[in-house]
């Protein structure tokens, strides 16, 4: 990105690719139902997704996006959260 703007994209690309990392780990620290993990590495390959549609915009336009996609995708309360 130009003008000191933040690159969203690789900021999440580098949140997506540690929450697949540690996917196992935060699955078995949810003691509940067991897949946080997963729902997170969900939600934000879905950011990473919707913010690869949107490169070029603005980083407002950018995740005005993005909460559309996951209000749109989202199936966990985690990714719902997200989109607000």
């Amino acid at each position: 990105m130009t003008n000191g703007q933040v690159d969203l994209l690789q900021l999440f690309q580098a949140a997506a690719g540690a929450l697949q990392q540690n996917q196992s780990a935060l699955n078995q620290a949810d003691t509940y139902n067991h897949d946080h993990g997963t729902n997170m590495v969900n939600t934000f390959n879905t950011i990473v997704q919707a913010l690869q549609q949107k490169q070029e915009a603005k980083p407002a336009t950018q995740l005005k996006y993005v909460s559309k996609q996951l209000e749109q995708n989202a199936t966990s309360g985690s990714g719902k959260m997200f989109a607000q």
